[in-house]
């Protein structure tokens, strides 16, 4: 979950109280909290000091970052100052009409260059947020920004891209709380595609130990998801069983160690290198989006070692990391992870014959 808190009151904020359209100076870009600010944020400090807070994230102007202090010293974390979150540029210096016309959220092209323009402003939340997404999309997050900020994000949790339109509800209020979930928007984001890729995608041919680009998706809790619009990720052709239907193995970037993953060296264009091994997963071949790599056989012999290990069907002992293909021959000869057959099962003759007894009796 994410909690979007405006900063409390600051000086300016005070002083447009008292002439909301008044001529800003170069000082209110970065103005610190009022006291009526801070008693604000002491009492959003306390309504929010049962919630077991990962991350603190906050804009880098003074205002914004007091309000995280103050709400912080419930949870001693670090703060995290993430640029893109600073209040829309630049706003001092303008006279009346301009100051009116910069906070009307509908005006996408301002001619006046000192005006961020709200297409670029919507732009660079949006791409602060995919990355807070990224990194901590499944913790609990404090994030503590500006009243602009505020329809930007709630854009962007509404599933809006910028159309020119966009003006939500009422205006966050100083040191108000707004919640948001990563979660759902990522689930309604993702509805309309997997249905794209139900009724009108069909299966490519594709092989074993090939990595394609995958449309993985937005899954549930700790499941790696896809990214970008089309929720995509790397993805190992791990097992195929006919043309349209695998068990396939997600990559990702990220430096990881332990038994859990699996560096590999793929040949191709396939830049992530470390295999997810406990996110393997059954995926229909409609997924697959082109190919970008693959793996050679000793590769592939170490990767169902691991896999195998991993869920304890082999032993460590039974080494496929140097062994041949996985022929039928071969299989015949180790520990296949993957067996073609179940295994036939004695008959006890002695539990044969008190069986047919007891039919007897």
């Amino acid at each position: 979950m994410i909690y979007f808190v405006r900063h409390g009151e600051s000086e300016a904020n005070a002083r447009r109280h008292a002439d909301p359209f008044g001529t800003y100076d170069k000082n209110d870009a970065d103005s610190p909290l009022s006291a009526k600010g801070r008693e604000q944020t002491q009492a959003t400090a306390e309504e929010l000091k049962s919630i077991n807070f990962d991350v603190i994230i906050s804009s880098p102007l003074s205002r914004a970052y007091e309000t995280a202090e103050i709400i912080n010293q419930y949870h001693n974390l670090p703060i995290v100052v993430t640029d893109d979150l600073r209040e829309r540029e630049n706003q001092h210096g303008l006279d009346k009409q301009e100051l009116r016309d910069s906070f009307n959220f509908n005006w996408a092209n301002p001619k006046n260059s000192k005006i961020e323009p709200v297409k670029e402003l919507f732009s660079r939340v949006y791409r602060a947020m995919d990355e807070i997404k990224e990194k901590f999309g499944h913790q609990n997050i404090l994030l503590v920004a500006h009243a602009g900020m505020s329809w930007a994000v709630d854009a962007y949790f509404r599933n809006r891209e910028w159309a020119g339109d966009i003006l939500f509800g009422e205006t966050i209020k100083n040191a108000e709380v707004r919640i948001y979930d990563f979660k759902a928007r990522g689930i309604n984001l993702w509805t309309p595609e997997k249905v794209h890729i139900a009724t009108e995608k069909s299966a490519p041919i594709f092989s074993e130990r090939e990595i394609w680009w995958c449309e993985i998706g937005e899954n549930i809790g700790i499941e790696m998801n896809g990214k970008g619009e089309r929720f995509q990720r790397p993805v190992l052709v791990f097992r195929k069983f006919g043309q349209k239907f695998f068990l396939g193995i997600p990559l990702t970037s990220q430096a990881k160690t332990g038994n859990y993953y699996l560096e590999i060296n793929p040949v191709g264009n396939a830049e992530q290198s470390i295999l997810s091994l406990t996110q393997i997963k059954a995926l229909g071949a409609e997924r697959l989006v082109r190919p970008i790599g693959k793996i050679g056989e000793s590769e592939y012999n170490a990767t169902k070692q691991a896999v195998g290990e991993l869920l304890h069907i082999i032993s460590p002992k039974a080494d496929l990391r140097a062994s041949s293909p996985c022929t039928p021959e071969a299989v015949g000869k180790t520990n296949s992870i993957i067996p073609n057959h179940h295994p036939k099962v004695k008959s006890n003759p002695k539990s044969s014959q008190n069986n047919t007894r007891k039919e007897q009796k």
